[in-house]
């Protein structure tokens, strides 16, 4: 179960590391977790709600996916391991040179036939400062790994929705894996990456902060009527305002710290 951690006392001092965001349910969400999981059996739901504690303080892992979860996740490693390298790449963040000195040998380590016989071409490709080109290489990645895909069967459980995963091939996940690190090496652990998410996270603080001191007259209408419902029930309101935070896109939650904090933009003709 998710819980609150305490705010830190300075915006400042905020430490990333100290603030990993968990995939977790909330405990005002028991409810809806076991409205999910009833038509398991009490075997199946034991184990689906195993974790992992890695450190005594920090946030549990979950030991088991259900079958869409697996897809999903997947699915969000493989876009991130691959589409932010064509965006470092045309930013210029990441060269030729830092390929061929950090990636490439690693990859062609792996004795993989699809790298043996393309990676020459994909990295030709990605960095020709031909567009069309790059989004080839990316594309014949993209592909690999999604057609690599295959079911996978745990056979602890009994249920076919739990029973059933998606995953790679020991090669394929290798070399996912290796592009992840790579960038979370060399793009975004970079101190001018972290200076711009250290910007949004402090941004994010103190539009909580405002927000929770007066949600009845700060949030949208909509929002401030699911709030005041909230504590008709008795019910902690500020899950109400993290859902409406975790809902906004950048640029809208760039205009709304405007409307709160800098007097010289924001006017009240602007919708919200």
């Amino acid at each position: 179960m998710g819980k609150y951690p305490e705010k830190p006392a300075n915006f400042r001092q905020f430490k990333a590391s100290n603030w990993a965001p968990p995939k977790c349910v909330y405990q005002e969400e028991q409810d809806l977790l076991n409205w999910i999981i009833e038509p398991f059996s009490q075997a199946d739901k034991s184990l689906l709600q195993e974790v992992n504690q890695t450190e005594p303080d920090g946030h549990a892992k979950a030991k088991h996916a259900s079958f869409d979860t697996s897809i999903m996740d997947l699915a969000d490693d493989i876009a991130y391991g691959v589409h932010d390298l064509e965006d470092a790449i045309v930013l210029g963040m990441v060269t030729k040179d830092m390929w061929l000195e950090h990636l490439e040998p690693k990859l062609a380590a792996l004795a993989s036939p699809f790298l043996a016989e393309n990676l020459n071409d994909i990295r030709t490709q990605l960095f020709s400062r031909q567009s069309h080109l790059r989004k080839e290489a990316i594309g014949s990645l993209v592909s690999w790994f999604i057609t690599s895909c295959q079911v996978i069967e745990k056979t602890q459980f009994e249920h076919p929705l739990l029973r059933f995963q998606v995953g790679l091939p020991e090669g394929q996940r290798q070399a996912l894996n290796l592009l992840k690190q790579f960038e979370m090496q060399h793009i975004i652990q970079r101190p001018e990456v972290q200076m711009l998410v250290y910007k949004g996270q402090q941004m994010l603080l103190e539009m909580f902060e405002a927000y929770s001191a007066d949600p009845n007259r700060l949030l949208p209408r909509e929002i401030a009527n699911e709030w005041r419902k909230s504590q008709e029930r008795e019910e902690n309101g500020l899950r109400i305002i993290c859902d409406y935070m975790a809902s906004m896109t950048d640029d809208y939650a760039s205009r709304m710290y405007n409307k709160l904090f800098v007097p010289s933009l924001g006017s009240v003709f602007e919708p919200m």
